[in-house]
Order: structure tokens, then C-alpha cells, then sequence
């Protein structure tokens, strides 16, 4: 009766009840021990349903208890496939194990590591693998255990072990290029577990296999650096300097030597060596820094000289900084005792910050121990007009301690006729009028405190145009000195009295002049313009004035 139902469904190709009958009817066999009738009609179902989960089982089932073995493989094989499509993973697992278990074949362990991996499960993933890898190697099976390491190795990267087999398989099968590499990454996992002798090893390995592996080269120089062997991190960096210089390469070149300098900050060779890849990158503000250090160093080592050359070159880079020029100016002054070198760099830290109290007071003493009193109050009363506190009080301070040696010493004639140019040209002309009438006593400051006197008198209206002059004449009368030394005296009379429009008073005087010295200054101009003024005057014309110089 199941017979002609099966094949009624059949003839009216309702294939899934004729499926059911027929599952039915090889129950039934199975009952009365007929397995070849039953075995029959579980492949008549797979005739109609190749992927019918529960007749595929069944014929496992029977091959298995009638000792097909290979048919059991066979169609549980297909059973694990059908499972994996259908998506019930734990169906093929189990049959994936059931095959292991009736055969021989590694592949069914593969498929199973590769089913496991597909889920997410590594733990059973590597054990299958290795378990595989096992089989592969003990049949010398090279290229199979290969392969299965390498799944080991993506798995479960930081196994040292599984690294090292893989690398014994890559030699057995030369292939030269993957050890290199797999030693190499071998290397790279010693070091970021802090197993560094091992790591330079492998990384020393690779090298004396291929000396360009320059990445290995620089793994090599970070283990000596973290192991404390600056002597060789030195010596395997000359190598990767070479060819970063060669190839213009900057960017590894300055994290190298900034990996090395770490090892010695101290050391001159090593921060030229990335001040040069910075110039040749052109980061300038790096070259500017590492320009500092390198002054610093130098000067912290009593190489002044050095470090001024540094300074010099560091001015090239930034020429506008201040601090850098004050730096220079002090180096001159107090190590190296150049003082043209000193006043030239003051006069630019003036030009380009005027307001810097500190430096503008440095300045201002060293121009008045120079006796440049006009200058030195130039930078006085410019640094009073940008710092109006901080410039007022090293004004009186420097005034103030002036005023203390002199008093400390009256016969100073040196340091009292600077003080009283200063309090001149600071327009204290009270303060000057008194120093030059003491140092019009000393014969070295005669001539030149009456020059002075006349030029103060004549500065404040209070005192009168003939209390000046007097004091110029009386500067000529005095006898003994070298008609050159009279000049300077001469030329501001005939300057006052210019202006004062007693031209030719002030003609007769610039005559005197070119009777010693035809080229002083621009007596010769003023000659001619005055004669000019004169003979205008007594025609009748409007004067041309000649334009203002000297007082």
C-alpha cells in the first residue's frame, strides 16, 4: 500500500509526500531487518531531494552499522555540506567530527578549523589547525603544514612558537624570500614583548641575508638603543644615514637621529647630523631649535666661540630675533672680550627692540664706558619713550651710579666728563654745565669740557648767547695743545654764531678752520654758502640760507 501511495504522489509529482512515504516504507523494512529494502528507499528519496538532511542521515546510519565505511564518508560528507548551506553550523560541526572519527583524511579536520573560524570561535579554530599542522608535518606533508601554520600565524599573530615552525617550513620548502620576511616579522613580535636580545638576533639574521632590508636595519638600531649599546646603534645607523642622505628621504632620516639623540642629547655629531636633514627638508623652525641646542651645548662647554658661529648661523635663520642678537652681544662682552662684536649686536637689538630693558641697559653702560655718550643716551631716551618705567629707572639708575663714582673719585676726570655729555645729551644741561667746569682743570679734558660748555650754554636760553661764545673763546685762548685739537671748538662757534646770523663772524672762524685742515668736515661748503649769504645781503637780495648742520 505505501508502494502505490509513494507512486501515486509520484505520478502526480507531488514529490515532497512521495519523499514522506517513502521514509515511511523504510522505517517499516527497518522493523522487519530488511536494511538493503530500506537502504533502497533512502536513495530513491535522495533521487527526488539530493539535499534531504534526514535520508542522508539515515544512510549514514545504516552504512555505518553495515560497515560501508566509505559510503558512510561519502554521505555524511554530503550531510556536513548540506548543514553549512542550510546554515545550522552545529549540525555540520558534529558531522565534520563524525567523519574524523571514520577517516583518515585531514581535509575533514581543515574544514572543520575553517567552520570553526567562520564563527568566531579562534580557541577551537587553532586547536583543529594545529592539530592539522601536526598530521601534515609527521607525514612530511611541507607544503599542507605550511599552509596550515600560516593559518596559525593569522590567528593567533603573537605566537612566538607557531612563528618559528612556520619559518623551519618556509626553509624546508626554500622559499628564501618568506624567511626573510617571517624572520623579520618574528623580530618585530620579540621586541613588542620587550625580548630584544632575541629580536636583534632574528633582525641581525635578516641582514646577513640581505643587507639593503633597511627596515630591518632600523628594528636593529631600536633594539640597541633599548638594550643601552649606543656604540652599536651607532654603528648600524651609518648605513640607513648614507642612504637617506643618498635619497633625500628626510622624514626617516629625523626620526632617526631623534630616536638617537634621545640615547645622547648631549652629543654635537648627532644633532648636526638632523640639523642637516631639517635644512634639507627645510623646516626651519627645527633648524632654528636645533641651532640653540648646539649653541647651548657649546656654550655650557666653555666653547664660546663655537657657540657664537652657531648663533651667527642661527641669525641667518630667524634675523629678526632680539633675544638672539642680546645673546650674541653678551658673548662678545663677557667671554670672548671683542667689543666691536659686542656694540654691533647691542645696536641691532636696539634697532629691532628698543623697549628690551635689560639689553638697552647693558648697552648704554657699554657705550658710555666707550665714551659714545651721545649714543648712549640715544638709547636711554628711546627706551624711556617705549618702556616709559622700566626706561626712566635705568636712566637714574645708571646716572645714580655715575654720579657715586665720581663722588667715590672727584679726580675721575674720565668717568666725570662722560657723565656730564651724558646728562648733555639727556638735556639735564644744569647737571653737565657743573661736570665741565671741574674738568676744564685736567689739561686732557680742557680743550674738550670748554667745547662742551659752550654747546650746553648755548642749549639753554637762560644762560645767553655771549656766556657761550665766551666759553668757545676762552677754549681757543688756551695755549699748548695741536692746532687739530682746537677744530672741534672752532666749528661749533661758527655754528652758533651762524645761527645767530652773525655770519661774518662765523666766516672768519671756518677760514681759521681751512688754514689747518682744508678737508674738516664741511668747512669748505659752508665757506662758500656763507660768502653766498654775505654777498646777497649787500645787493639787496633775499638771502638763500644755506641748510642747518652743527649746532
Amino acid at each position: 500500500l505505501r508502494h502505490r501511495l509513494a507512486d501515486a504522489y509520484l505520478w502526480n509529482a507531488e514529490y515532497e509526500e512521495a519523499a514522506s512515504t517513502f521514509l515511511e516504507l523504510a522505517e517499516l523494512h527497518l522493523k522487519n531487518d530488511r536494511e538493503a529494502d530500506a537502504v533502497d528507499i533512502f536513495q530513491s528519496v535522495l533521487s527526488l531531494d539530493p539535499n534531504h538532511f534526514l535520508a542522508r542521515r539515515r544512510l549514514v546510519d545504516r552504512f555505518s552499522k553495515m560497515g560501508q565505511k566509505n559510503l558512510a564518508v561519502h554521505h555524511l560528507r554530503q550531510l556536513a555540506e548540506i548543514a553549512l548551506a542550510r546554515g545550522t553550523v552545529e549540525e555540520a560541526i558534529g558531522a565534520f567530527q563524525q567523519l574524523m572519527t571514520l577517516s583518515e583524511d585531514p581535509t575533514f579536520q581543515e574544514r572543520l578549523a575553517q567552520v570553526y573560524e567562520s564563527q568566531g570561535e579562534v580557541a577551537q579554530a587553532l586547536v583543529n589547525y594545529r592539530a592539522l599542522a601536526n598530521r601534515y608535518r609527521e607525514a612530511q606533508m611541507w607544503s599542507e603544514a605550511t599552509g596550515a601554520t600560516e593559518k596559525l600565524v593569522a590567528l593567533d599573530p603573537d605566537n612566538l612558537v607557531d612563528r618559528r615552525s612556520l619559518i623551519e617550513l618556509y626553509e624546508k620548502l626554500d622559499r628564501s624570500d618568506r624567511v626573510l620576511e617571517s624572520c623579520f616579522e618574528l623580530g618585530c613580535r620579540h621586541e613588542d614583548q620587550g625580548a630584544i636580545s632575541e629580536a636583534s638576533a632574528l633582525f641581525e639574521q635578516v641582514l646577513q641575508k640581505d643587507p639593503a632590508y633597511h627596515e630591518a636595519r632600523r628594528r636593529l638600531v631600536d633594539c640597541h638603543l633599548r638594550s643601552g649599546d649606543l656604540a652599536a646603534a651607532l654603528r648600524d645607523s651609518q648605513p640607513l644615514t648614507e642612504l637617506y642622505l643618498e635619497t633625500r628621504d628626510t622624514g626617516p632620516g629625523i626620526d632617526l637621529y631623534r630616536r638617537l639623540i634621545q640615547a645622547d642629547p648631549r652629543s654635537l655629531d648627532l644633532r648636526r647630523r638632523l640639523l642637516e636633514f631639517y635644512e634639507m627638508a627645510g623646516q626651519q623652525e627645527d633648524v632654528l631649535e636645533q641651532l640653540l641646542v648646539l649653541a647651548d651645548l657649546h656654550e655650557a662647554s666653555g666653547r664660546e666661540r663655537e657657540a657664537v658661529q652657531v648663533l651667527q648661523r642661527a641669525l641667518e635663520v630667524a634675523p629678526t630675533r632680539d633675544d638672539l642678537h642680546y645673546r650674541l652681544a653678551r658673548l662678545y662682552d663677557e667671554k670672548l672680550g671683542s667689543l666691536p662684536g659686542a656694540l654691533n649686536e647691542f645696536r641691532k637689538v636696539f634697532e629691532l627692540n628698543p623697549g628690551h630693558s635689560e639689553a638697552m641697559d647693558r648697552y648704554a653702560r657699554l657705550l658710555m664706558e666707550q665714551r659714545k655718550a651721545r649714543e648712549a643716551a640715544e638709547v636711554l631716551n628711546r627706551l624711556v619713550e617705549v618702556q616709559p618705567e622700566a626706561g626712566q629707572a635705568s636712566r637714574d639708575r645708571i646716572l645714580s651710579e655715575y654720579k657715586e663714582r665720581i663722588e667715590a673719585d672727584p679726580t675721575d676726570w674720565t668717568t666725570r666728563f662722560v657723565y656730564g655729555e651724558v646728562c648733555y645729551f639727556l638735556d639735564r644741561v644744569e647737571d653737565a654745565v657743573e661736570q665741565f667746569q671741574k674738568t676744564r682743570s685736567d689739561r686732557d679734558h680742557e680743550l674738550r669740557s670748554y667745547n662742551m660748555l659752550g654747546l650746553a650754554f648755548a642749549r639753554n636760553p637762560r644762560f645767553g648767547l655771549d656766556l657761550a661764545v665766551r666759553q668757545f673763546r676762552r677754549g681757543l685762548e688756551t695755549k699748548g695743545h695741536a692746532e687739530q685739537d682746537y677744530l672741534e671748538l672752532r666749528y661749533n662757534l661758527a655754528m652758533l654764531l651762524y645761527k645767530n646770523r652773525r655770519f661774518q663772524e662765523s666766516l672768519t672762524e671756518l677760514k681759521d678752520i681751512l688754514a689747518v685742515d682744508v678737508a674738516y668736515r664741511d668747512v669748505g661748503e659752508w665757506v662758500r654758502l656763507l660768502q653766498e649769504e654775505i654777498a646777497g645781503g649787500a645787493s639787496g637780495k633775499s638771502p638763500r640760507l644755506p641748510p642747518r648742520r652743527g649746532l
